[in-house]
């Protein structure tokens, strides 16, 4: 059970790698059949797989999402929650151009965010603003929604874990979670419940 215990608690910790071997170590352990979590296990072990293997895909997406979920409905911690649920925001973003393989030399108007590096690193806004010259629907969305979009950025950035000193409350987290998960299932996966059957942790 310790083991049990500190692989999720990796997971948690957004320790992948680590959580993977863990579980997959004890993944015949006959305490998981006692408990009946060995089927539940066994998904939580693919979809660790396939975030281990791709940085980028919808495993990870819907991950961020539940993490975001145990902060804010199972702890309380609605400016942790709302700072993952804004980290995913740009990830999702981030995972339409990897897909689509927007990233190298796009036109005049991103070379302005070109770093020291020579690469071009987008913020929030000029992510989905790039997919929407694109014509990509989850661009489109994004500025179909942009008073929301603007709602949700003031109430993160006046949060006291990013530039200010207002705790965030309850109904702040989940209006801005249902508007993601909606977001999520609009635009980008329609299997959405169904692939979060294989982050959610088990419960004993």
């Amino acid at each position: 059970m310790t083991k049990l215990n500190s692989a999720y608690n990796k997971w948690d910790k957004f320790q992948l790698n680590e959580a993977f071997d863990e579980l997959r170590a004890i993944k015949k352990s006959s305490f998981l059949e006692e408990f009946g979590i060995k089927d539940h296990v066994k998904r939580n072990l693919e979809a660790l797989h396939k975030e281990r293997e791709n940085i980028f895909c919808f495993e990870r997406m819907v991950d961020l999402f539940e993490n975001a979920r145990r902060r804010g409905d199972g702890e309380g911690k609605y400016d942790d929650a709302v700072a993952r649920l804004y980290r995913l925001l740009e990830y999702i973003a981030q995972y339409e151009i990897f897909k689509k393989n927007l990233s190298p030399t796009f036109r005049d108007k991103y070379e302005k965010y070109r770093n020291q590096d020579g690469k071009i690193s987008l913020g929030l806004r000029s992510s989905f603003e790039l997919l929407k010259d694109l014509d990509n629907p989850l661009g489109k969305e994004f500025f179909k929604e942009i008073d929301m979009v603007k709602k949700f950025m003031g109430l993160r950035n006046r949060s006291i874990l990013a530039h200010g000193f207002n705790p965030l409350r309850e109904k702040n987290y989940k209006e801005m979670s249902l508007w993601i998960e909606a977001i999520i299932k609009k635009t980008l996966i329609k299997g959405f419940d169904d692939l979060r059957k294989k982050v959610i942790f088990p419960k004993l």
